[in-house]
């Protein structure tokens, strides 16, 4: 079966498929949000902005649909590949491909330096902001830090879904901004750097030093004076003397309480308590 559409003055025939429900998930990457926007930070807009070039917009609301009820299973970030396993209506997961145009070694050489000689940049990075500045420093080099259009995105997605992008796709997408807003780094990483790979290039060969120091493991054996000594260290010498005529005096009666304390029964309570501990005191001294 099949149904005609009008696209720009032009009708296209595409096959039509009845309408089924999704298959439930458990323990899918099920986003937080309920409602509203997925992305919450600039940088992840600036992804889901990609989406909403393509104009779907009923495709768009079934993909958050998805996203927000965990039928995303995986997802992984790899150099200029985002790859997905999506739940949809089949007992067969639907494999979901995603590729973006890695920058070449040669500009990201030079991207480096000038990450270099900013140091609150690389600082923000690494702990999770993006600065708005960082897009200059990409296009300083004829690249950008994010695809500016769908046309430089490859989609694929196993399910017979005429449209790209489906909903299985745009699951996929919402779910990578979701994570992308505390992770920024997965931007990099889709461009063609790693995080290992910008700290090893920002940092150089004192970071791997330092690295490999810090992951061995600390010398803990004693030797044998060492232990030696532990167990046959001569006592402290106390002298008991000193302290036989310093017998504490009863706080109350050497510092009288405030007028907000003055209370006789308070008083009474207190003044047993430091009798007993100066009683026991007495012991201990003569002992």
């Amino acid at each position: 079966m099949s149904s005609r559409k009008r696209y720009g003055g032009y009708y296209s025939s595409y096959p039509s498929y009845p309408k089924t429900s999704r298959i439930k998930t458990k323990g899918g990457m099920q986003v937080k949000s309920r409602s509203g926007e997925i992305a919450q930070k600039w940088w992840s807009k600036r992804v889901i902005s990609i989406l909403d070039n393509y104009g779907w917009s009923n495709r768009l609301q079934r993909g958050r649909s998805y996203a927000r009820s965990g039928q995303v299973l995986s997802i992984s970030v790899k150099s200029g590949l985002i790859e997905s396993m999506v739940q949809g209506s089949r007992a067969t997961p639907y494999k979901i491909t995603i590729k973006i145009p890695i920058i070449p070694d040669e500009a990201w050489s030079s991207i480096i330096t000038s990450l270099r000689s900013n140091a609150e940049m690389v600082s923000q990075l690494l702990s999770g902001e993006v600065p708005p500045e960082l897009e200059s420093v990409f296009t300083k080099q004829k690249y950008t830090l994010f695809p500016e259009n769908s046309r430089e995105i490859a989609m694929n997605c196993s399910c017979p879904d005429y449209a790209t992008p489906c909903k299985h796709i745009s699951a996929t997408f919402y779910v990578f901004a979701y994570n992308l807003d505390t992770d920024p780094m997965m931007i990099l990483q889709l461009r063609g750097k790693s995080r290992e790979e910008i700290v090893k290039a920002l940092y150089g060969s004192e970071t791997q030093a330092l690295a490999e120091k810090n992951d061995s493991p600390p010398d803990s054996r004693m030797s044998d004076e060492s232990i030696y000594k532990f167990w046959h260290t001569d006592p402290i010498p106390i002298n008991i003397s000193k302290y036989q005529n310093n017998v504490p005096v009863s706080p109350l009666k050497k510092y009288p309480p405030t007028d907000e304390m003055s209370d006789p029964l308070v008083a009474s309570i207190l003044e047993g308590y430091y009798t007993k501990i100066q009683d026991s005191l007495k012991k201990i001294i003569q002992t």
